[in-house]
């Protein structure tokens, strides 16, 4: 019977990390975008914006994909093609020449995070029901809404240590080490 409570925990703990690699990706990003923009000879800071409100078109046409997917290949599956795609995308980021291809890499990032982020919904959808899912999802949906607060300076401490390629590097072991959870 205590393993039940432990295993919810775990369960909502997971969803939780789920979802947070959304946010993670976008926020801690925001202090290096003048430094990314200049690595990648753009001149114009208002350009640069680019990467935000890319990332949130590939978020929003993401579940458009992976929804149907894992509903006829099953969740798991699901996850592991996203954060694939995630490490694909953060690597054309990382090495862009230009902005043009670090805003193609983050459109692809934003569509392969959705796919964690659809299916963590699904699950919590898929196991439970009524009062207690709406429970659930207010507690996953608190940490999602937390991490935005913490990733800026997260970002802004990594960029100051390592430089802005690191940020990247942050986000990719982060997944991985959801995915491999």
């Amino acid at each position: 019977m205590e393993k039940q409570p432990q295993n919810q925990l775990e369960f909502i703990t997971l969803m939780a990390a789920l979802m947070a690699s959304v946010a993670l990706s976008l926020d801690a990003l925001l202090p290096a975008l003048d430094l990314i923009g200049k690595a990648v000879g753009n001149t114009d800071p208002v350009k640069n914006q680019w990467l935000v409100s890319i990332f949130f078109l590939g978020v929003g046409t993401g579940p458009l994909v992976f929804g149907p997917i894992s509903d006829s290949i099953g969740r798991k599956p699901v996850v592991y093609i996203g954060f694939a795609m995630f490490v694909a995308a953060s690597f054309l980021c990382v090495n862009s020449a230009n902005l043009g291809w670090m805003i193609f890499g983050r459109y692809l990032q934003g569509v392969a995070l959705s796919a964690p982020r659809t299916v963590s919904i699904a699950m919590i959808r898929d196991k439970f029901s009524g009062d207690f899912m709406a429970r659930i999802m207010s507690f996953v949906t608190a940490i999602f809404i937390l991490i935005p607060v913490v990733a800026p300076a997260l970002g802004k401490a990594i960029l100051d240590s390592f430089g802005w390629k690191a940020i990247f590097h942050f986000q990719v072991l982060f997944g991985v080490a959801v995915a491999i959870w």
